[in-house]
């Protein structure tokens, strides 16, 4: 998991008041990390997939992805919101603070589809939702993401 999820793809305490901010925000860090190579087709992706079904979970939680072939690699991103970001559907209406991103490469998805469920199986234990909720730095963020039990 390590090899698309690094210190460098976490960014705290951003400023998005929108799920719309927040999928610009996603778009336009996927080509600066060099994960893609198409702000618009990679926000149009993001915003074709939310169309299916709300990625908002609980706890202030949403795991949206992508998948095109503008995005050129791999990659997991993490980002908190400064403020609630109030109209992203979630399954009990807590405002999402908090996004997991998934990016991947059209015709990569079964490859990279456990390690969404990865991600996804962490944040169904109560304690670790409730420590990635309170972590204060990049390091505290990174070691719950990537923690094996």
């Amino acid at each position: 998991m390590t090899d698309i999820f690094d210190k460098r793809y976490i960014f705290l305490n951003e400023n998005l008041k929108s799920q719309d901010d927040a999928f610009r925000f996603i778009a336009n860090i996927a080509v600066n990390l060099g994960f893609g190579d198409d702000e618009a087709a990679i926000l149009k992706a993001l915003k074709d997939r939310e169309a299916q079904a709300s990625t908002g979970l609980q706890d202030g939680i949403a795991i949206p992805h992508a998948i095109t072939s503008h995005i050129t690699r791999p990659a997991v991103l993490f980002i908190r919101s400064h403020s609630p970001i109030m109209d992203w559907e979630t399954l009990d209406d807590v405002p999402v603070k908090q996004i997991i991103v998934m990016l991947v490469p059209k015709g990569e998805e079964d490859e990279h589809l456990q390690v969404l469920a990865d991600f996804a199986g962490a944040l169904v234990d109560d304690d670790k939702r409730e420590a990635l909720g309170t972590s204060k730095t990049v390091d505290q963020v990174y070691s719950l993401l990537t923690a094996t039990n």
